[in-house]
């Protein structure tokens, strides 16, 4: 991570640890730190922080610019009996590490693991001392998760012993980390249910029941229908006091503005369901959560925004007041590298200000759900964002996601044309912005802006207009511009380097790409070259083949960062730019040595052969008919020594700037 970035980092979190107690604060869904605003970039390592010594790493994370670590906390490792206290010396490897994230200017945030569906780590111990503790299916069974294949006892959020033990745990940890260091709270992951079994049919959940009905004024039937609205609004109902009981219990520690975040496990659930009973109700009834933290919000099979969960938070944020984020922006398993750009830009255009949370942060290459390599490299799914960490955290600081944002994709274009030779050419960008790609996003000529382009044909919308979007684009879609290319005329062979840029005409210069970004680098030879000055191909002017492609065009894919380079060439990371220099190039850098293999190629080829060339042996020199000395033999000798040139050392391909996926560009 270069200066820049550290330094963003450091602003971001605030600088050092304190002893004095931080105000900490959400304010119109935005998170403030004794008066100033933080966007985080949560690491979330699963691992034993009882017995990991996770320091070194922490290290690691934060020079690849996290600000902020939620430790999970599973209950299993701090209280092996579960009864609630905790074995001795328990959290001294926890505050050892808390404190080193904070003299590091990071954050920490706590998350109590105190369920076992999905996750968890209620102590075994707890149900031998409770086994009436455990929920019931419909089928009268014991409960054990079975939806993740974890099989452990699922407890009943109803029963009174369950609640004691974990809250007495939760309590306790909290009690003995100094509230100062911590950021926020987050009660068990995902609470729910259980998806696939329908809970909870226990002695304690008949019990809360005809309390309910009791109360409400409902008619009690025991056992209920699982598609009986009146219970399963029941056990929304009681699913969000259980997640606020938890957060009070936090809160009667750590003090009544403790922050509190929950996640809110959302997939498009019908009402009824088995997992939350019905949404909006456990949303409505949710009262003690301070960061709601959306599941899901990307959709891993279609990899398409998913908005329900955003649509009903976002509808109930102007009372509750709650920051929205994410459970789980980025894991290393749900998501496809490609669509990082796209997913980011949408959690902003929905409403999150608070920031990203990305799990598994660990070295695992072996790990699917881990987004780093044995070595640290980050896997596709993190490298967007690591290898943009400046812009991204710059961008999600601001608020709110810009409306016109393009990502390079995909160019396809000749490297040389005839004089007068019309030749297709398409560019294809991904739409990462908010707003959906007309008729009037365009192509335009910059390097100057509007300026006019001496390839301007027929096929153009005006001389500074190359193209308009093919179809309408929605985010997160690939948008194509095909147009024509006709050669201006030349006497000799001319680099030229065009330069285009993404436009909404009446609007706006897109952000990105930058205005100098895209670019084609065209030789253009006369349209009746001489033996020195051949033209592209003996066939003439390349033709698209079926699909519209440009045979031995120069093409450039996207790469796994998306990265522009600094004044000094390098990327934010330090890493070597992939060209020698951040400029375009020159004529002089692509015409020279790019046309004199061209020229060598014709001419060898002229010559006849397979080979393009015929030595003689014995005399030690090149000879014609009857041993006459041929008028070839320099020319042979020098192209000889071209074609070894070529063969050693072959054409490098124009490509789009920082777009290569290899380390080094050929």
């Amino acid at each position: 991570m270069n200066r820049n970035t550290q330094a963003l980092v450091l602003l971001l979190a605030l600088g050092a640890a304190s002893s004095v107690r931080a105000d900490k604060v959400i304010s119109n869904g935005e998170l403030y730190v004794d008066g100033r605003r933080v966007f985080v970039k949560t690491a979330v390592p699963l691992r034993n922080f009882a017995s990991d010594d996770f320091r070194s790493r922490a290290d690691i994370l934060i020079g690849k610019g996290y600000n902020n670590f939620k430790l999970n906390l599973y209950w299993v490792d701090y209280d092996g009996d579960g009864d609630g206290a905790l074995e001795p010396n328990a959290l001294v490897m926890l505050n050892e590490l808390i404190g080193h994230i904070r003299a590091q200017g990071a954050f920490c945030a706590l998350s109590f693991e105190t369920y076992n569906v999905g996750g968890g780590g209620v102590p075994a111990p707890f149900f031998t001392a409770h086994p009436e503790a455990q929920a019931v299916n419909q089928h009268g069974q014991l409960a054990y998760d079975t939806y993740y294949a974890t099989n452990k006892a699922i407890p009943s959020i109803f029963h009174p012993a369950y609640l004691s033990a974990s809250r007495a745990f939760i309590k306790n940890v909290v009690r003995g980390v100094d509230p100062a260091k911590v950021l926020y709270y987050e009660t068990t992951v995902e609470p729910q249910y259980v998806g696939g079994d329908w809970l909870d049919f226990s002695n304690a959940a008949r019990d809360a029941y005809q309390q309910y009905c009791a109360a409400n004024g409902l008619t009690y039937s025991w056992p209920p229908s699982t598609s009986n609205l009146q219970w399963n609004i029941f056990r929304a109902r009681a699913l969000a006091e259980w997640i606020d009981g938890d957060a009070q219990a936090i809160r009667e520690v750590a003090g009544p503005s403790a922050l509190v975040a929950v996640d809110f496990l959302e997939a498009g659930y019908s009402t009824p369901n088995p997992v939350n009973g019905d949404n909006a109700t456990f949303l409505g009834h949710l009262n003690g959560a301070s960061i709601l933290q959306c599941n899901w919000h990307w959709n891993p099979y279609t990899a398409t925004p998913f908005e329900t969960a955003y649509d009903l938070a976002n509808s109930l944020q102007p009372t509750k007041h709650w920051a929205i984020s994410e459970h789980m922006t980025l894991n290393g398993s749900d998501f496809r590298g490609d669509d990082i750009s796209a997913l980011l830009q949408h959690t902003l255009s929905r409403g999150n200000r608070f920031g990203w949370e990305i799990v598994n942060t660990l070295n695992n290459t072996n790990d699917s759900f881990s987004v780093y390599n044995d070595d640290w490299s980050p896997k596709s799914e993190i490298a967007t964002l690591d290898n943009n960490h400046a812009y991204w955290m710059s961008l999600g600081h601001g608020g709110q996601a810009e409306p016109y944002v393009g990502e390079f994709v995909s160019q396809s274009y000749p490297s040389q044309m005839v004089s007068g030779a019309t030749y297709p050419v398409s560019i294809e960008l991904q739409n990462l912005g908010t707003v959906t790609w007309g008729a009037g996003t365009r192509l335009g000529t910059t390097e100057p802006m509007d300026r006019l382009s001496p390839f301007a044909d027929g096929s153009w919308l005006g001389a500074n207009r190359a193209a308009s979007v093919a179809g309408p684009t929605a985010v997160g879609e690939v948008a194509r511009f095909a147009f024509t290319m006709t050669a201006p005329t030349v006497t000799q062979p001319t680099t030229f380097v065009e330069h285009f840029g993404l436009v909404e005409d009446g609007v706006q210069w897109f952000s990105r790409p930058a205005l100098a970004q895209l670019w084609f680098s065209i030789e253009v030879v006369p349209d009746q070259p001489d033996a020195g000055a051949p033209g592209p191909d003996a066939a003439g002017p390349l033709t698209p083949d079926a699909e519209g492609e440009v045979p031995d065009a120069e093409t450039a894919g996207p790469d796994a960062a998306g990265v522009e380079p600094d004044a000094a060439g390098t990327e934010p990371d330090g890493s070597e730019f992939a060209e020698p220099d951040a400029r375009a190039p020159s004529a002089r850098d692509v015409g020279s040595r790019d046309g004199a293999l061209a020229r060598a190629d014709a001419a060898i080829a002229g010559l006849g052969g397979d080979s393009g060339l015929e030595v003689a042996s014995g005399s030690g020199c090149a000879c014609g008919p009857q041993g006459a000395a041929s008028p070839f033999s320099m020319v042979s000798l020098i192209l000889a020594g071209l074609w070894f040139l070529r063969g050693r050392a072959p054409r490098r391909a124009t490509h789009h700037p920082g777009r290569d996926r290899s380390a080094a560009a050929t």
